[in-house]
């Protein structure tokens, strides 16, 4: 069954950043755009990083170039939000950028389950969606599960 995507619900969602840096302004008006499309209130839980962690993608990660951040939604579980950044992928990313989309599991390397968005400098525009994490075995292994198309005509930015 797909998740809904009510923008309708609660055009007062917000993105509560918590004090953490995000300098990348396409990457907020995309949290924008999915706390609207499911009516919760995004909470970021890292953005830009000087330093880069011992995990995950170290010295390449889009958070060491102001492109990535991580995430929870109120009320959703990091399941949820997954599904339905997928169903939604058309009117929630940009038409002109590339991103991925990783949702760490309960056994993930980095700092805790979580969702985490990243932008591309360059690519064809598209939607990477890929897990790790979701159980022992995928610990540390990044299982690209689809990848889609921004359609430009949909999508929520020109």
């Amino acid at each position: 069954m797909a998740a809904s995507l009510s923008p309708e619900l609660n055009a007062m969602a917000t993105v509560n950043l918590n004090s953490k840096p995000v300098s990348d302004a396409d990457l907020k008006e995309v949290l924008q755009r999915l706390a609207d499309a499911i009516g919760k209130d995004v909470k970021v839980s890292s953005g830009d990083r000087a330093t880069a962690l011992t995990v995950g993608a170290g010295t390449g990660s889009l958070h060491l170039q102001n492109r990535a951040v991580d995430f929870h939604v109120d009320g959703e579980t990091d399941d949820n939000v997954y599904a339905k950044l997928k169903d939604g992928y058309a009117t929630i990313f940009s038409a002109s950028n590339r991103y991925e989309v990783i949702q760490h599991g309960p056994h993930t390397e980095t700092m805790g389950a979580h969702v985490h968005i990243g932008r591309y400098g360059s690519g064809t525009p598209a939607v990477l969606f890929i897990k790790e994490g979701m159980n022992e075995e995928t610990k540390a292994k990044y299982k690209p599960e689809m990848t889609m198309i921004v359609p430009v005509s949909d999508a929520g930015t020109p």
